[in-house]
């Protein structure tokens, strides 16, 4: 049912006079709860210390009900640094779904003062979205491509076929199979690489992004400071680091973290060459197997700086509804933007 508009007000609010309400809105409109602290750490503590946008929409009686958020964050676009907005927090009350509450926020964000200052706007949306942003001048530049190793079939397979010597036949078999699909299997330990697990982001992560070639890149900005503000200090997932060393020199790593017998790699960096992506990978499905996981799931965009087909590892495409979506005022920026440059954009990457 269509409500009445002519009440409604939209107004940009600060984060100390607006956040308890909004939490409060947020978790009456989304599955997951979350409480002030996970709004601090996202909303204030990221490093860069500009503080966030936040448009509110308002019913006649004050109440709160639509909201979306602009979080600046530093990117590095052709190894130059600059302040790019991420959208997120989209969240509209049942009732008013049907009234374009989100595509006036998305309008209402285009005049607001700072705003302007941010250089573009990215998000990674979902279909329904995507299709409000693309009616307030937001362009869709990539899409997010969802790839789904299997380590271990037997939780599928134990869906159809009752747990006994059936079950078991038919996992070993295809197991097997899948081990022979993948280049892991035939690929033997480099003595000039080590792999292992690291406990915190120390110097020589800021060694490694320094050393990567940005030249025609756009990368989310993955320095020491940033990584533990994403990952070390994030309040409720847990994030675990995979490392590839060469000597004693940081060449690669895999930030991920497990879920119900999912692993999730949320982000990838090393420093540019083939063989090093290759051993990276190689060593971090080595040991992730020992881990009893069923499944690796990596989603990243399309047109990214991994050189690799993935399928060579046993990873099949699957589909996702996620795009790439910025929106600049300068259309000469936007092209710079897009023209001749590829992103590098992980799950690590998406509004969380």
């Amino acid at each position: 049912m269509n409500m009445p508009l002519n009440h409604v007000k939209l107004a940009s609010r600060k984060f100390d006079e607006v956040i308890d309400d909004l939490i409060a809105f947020m978790n009456s409109n989304r599955a997951i709860n979350r409480n002030k602290d996970y709004y601090n750490w996202k909303y204030l503590q990221r490093p860069n210390g500009i503080s966030p946008i936040i448009i509110t929409t308002e019913n006649n009686h004050g109440e709160i009900i639509g909201s979306l958020s602009l979080i600046p964050h530093h990117f590095v676009i052709n190894n130059v640094i600059e302040r790019i907005g991420i959208l997120g927090d989209i969240a509209v009350t049942h009732a008013w779904r049907r009234n374009h509450i989100g595509q006036r926020m998305f309008k209402y964000l285009l005049i607001e003062e700072q705003a302007k200052t941010l250089k573009a706007d990215f998000v990674l949306p979902n279909e329904a979205a995507a299709a409000a942003l693309t009616k307030s001048e937001w362009m869709i530049i990539d899409n997010m491509e969802k790839y789904v190793k299997l380590a271990d079939v037997k939780k599928r397979i134990a869906r159809i076929i009752k747990p006994g010597w059936l079950l078991n036949f038919i996992t070993t078999i295809s197991n097997a199979a899948l081990k022979t699909i993948s280049l892991e299997t035939y690929i033997k330990r480099n003595a000039a690489y080590t792999g292992a697990v690291a406990h915190e982001f120390d110097k020589q992560f800021d060694i490694l992004w320094n050393s990567v070639d940005k030249k025609g890149m756009i990368f989310g900005l993955r320095d020491k400071q940033y990584l533990t503000w994403r990952y070390a200090n994030h309040p409720t997932q847990k994030y675990m680091i995979f490392t590839l060393k060469q000597k004693s020199r940081l060449c690669g790593y895999v930030i991920y973290h497990i879920n119900n017998g999912s692993c999730y790699i949320d982000d990838m960096l090393f420093l540019n060459g083939r063989s090093i992506q290759i051993y990276l990978l190689v060593y971090f499905l080595k040991y992730i197997k020992s881990s009893d996981i069923a499944e690796v799931i990596l989603t990243m965009n399309n047109n990214n700086y991994i050189t690799l087909p993935l399928i060579l590892f046993g990873f099949f495409k699957r589909p996702n509804k996620w795009s790439v979506m910025i929106h600049v005022e300068d259309k000469e920026y936007g092209n710079h933007l897009i023209n001749g440059r590829r992103w590098y954009i992980t799950q690590g990457d998406k509004d969380t």
